[in-house]
């Protein structure tokens, strides 16, 4: 029996000696008043204010990228006869300027026979209707 009480009375005084200890510490805890907010008052110098223009000078180190990238590949060969004024690496260049200007020597060539091929073409087709209007096709 000493042994089975000895089981239960030990926990019950531990914990019994930890409410005493926490009662004792909040019963003696200092009270602490609030601190009043001063409002503190800056030294500063300060300087006239005037108009104009200011341009830093900033040394810096680094990479600059363009916005934007273009990559230019001509609708036609031939050869670049001329090149624009701002035409030029990292040049600036305004909506319908010149930028090169290619050799139109083998394209208008090439326009020509096409133009050329298409009045033939329609030329065979208006002696054809002419024809088919004759009834001069027969049919298999």
């Amino acid at each position: 029996m000493k042994r089975y009480s000895l089981k239960i009375i030990a926990p019950v005084g531990v914990l019994l000696l930890a409410f005493g200890i926490a009662a004792v510490l909040a019963a003696t805890r200092p009270s602490l008043a609030p601190d009043e907010v001063r409002e503190r008052a800056w030294l500063v110098t300060t300087a006239p204010v005037s108009v104009g223009m200011v341009q830093p000078e900033l040394r810096l180190f680094g990479e600059v990228v363009p916005g934007r990238e273009v990559e230019l590949r001509p609708l036609v060969t031939g050869q670049i006869v001329e090149t624009g004024k701002n035409f030029r690496e990292g040049g600036i260049v305004a909506a319908g300027e010149l930028l090169l200007a290619i050799d139109p020597f083998d394209y208008d060539a090439a326009l020509a026979e096409r133009k050329a091929q298409a009045a033939e073409a329609e030329a065979r087709l208006a002696e054809l209707r002419a024809r088919r209007k004759q009834g001069a096709f027969i049919y298999h």
